[in-house]
């Protein structure tokens, strides 16, 4: 068989999965590899054009924090703005807001997507749902203070090198993503093919481990999907473990299934009922 022949059996054909059972751990390993990168490569191209928006948002708000945030000095346990005044506008797409008087709560913050925040007692600084939040008290301002300028160049020394180059794709982050989405999932396989021993006694049928691995390894086809479309989901990158090992999990109840139907493992015989002795009198 070969890669595609694998790949429909193993998200359509469940009844077939007997099939793995006869192929080499060696090609199931490949195959996992092979299905891994493909699903890597959109995700690299997505993540790079996120980081890109970023990437243009943190350089607006560069200039934000420059021409519009009046200047301010937080320490452990106060947040001073040395100016009176109140803002609240939108600049190329990002929310400004500055406001001593206010106290933002920092989910209505992560709503505005973009923005920039200084009120009371906390500085904001997101892009694209991305960024950091400031806030007093905070223990890290023990002995030191921040002020604008200390803002500023976080933006400009931190914040936005990092984004230019994560904008970049090359080849070097599609195979460090690969290797590492390759590791998870073959930690996950394995997970997949211990909960299948149970899965297999149920059934009464007789499999090592070794044989539930090298099914479980072509089961995590539809997970590796799945993983997708969490990583491009904030909401569904909660559960995200769960989201990923459900799939193979069913796939493999319904391979071993039919594997029990046609005969292709060794049953266990099924214990018998113990004999109730009748207690005498």
């Amino acid at each position: 068989m070969n890669f595609f022949k694998y790949f429909a059996i193993a998200i359509a054909k469940p009844k077939q999965y007997h099939k793995f059972m006869k192929v080499s751990l060696k090609k199931g390993f490949l195959y996992l590899f092979i299905l891994v990168l493909l699903t890597s490569i959109p995700y690299i191209f997505y993540s790079a054009k996120n980081n890109k928006d970023i990437y243009e948002k943190l350089q607006v708000i560069s200039t934000i924090v420059k021409n519009d945030i009046p200047d301010f000095e937080m320490t452990k346990d106060k947040l001073t703005i040395k100016e009176d005044v109140s803002i609240d506008k939108d600049i190329d797409g990002i929310r400004v807001i500055v406001d001593k008087n206010k106290d933002i709560e920092v989910s209505e913050i992560a709503k505005m997507g973009s923005a920039v925040v200084l009120d009371k007692n906390k500085i904001a600084i997101v892009a694209n749902g991305q960024g950091s939040v400031t806030s007093v008290p905070n223990e890290k301002l023990e002995d030191n203070k921040l002020t604008k300028a200390d803002l500023q160049k976080q933006v400009d020394e931190g914040y936005i090198p990092a984004k230019k180059n994560a904008s970049k794709v090359g080849v070097a982050s599609l195979i460090s993503n690969t290797l590492v989405n390759y590791g998870l999932f073959l930690i996950v396989t394995a997970i997949v093919a211990g909960v299948s021993i149970v899965t297999a006694k149920n059934l009464y049928i007789k499999m090592s481990y070794k044989d539930l691995f090298r099914i479980s390894l072509f089961a995590m086809t539809t997970s590796i999907f799945v993983n997708l479309f969490v990583m491009f989901s904030p909401t569904l990158s909660k559960g995200g473990i769960i989201f990923v090992i459900a799939p193979a999990l069913i796939y493999m109840w319904f391979g071993l299934k039919h594997i029990k139907l046609n005969g292709y493992a060794e049953e266990i015989s099924y214990k018998e009922e113990p004999k109730r002795v009748e207690p005498k009198l």
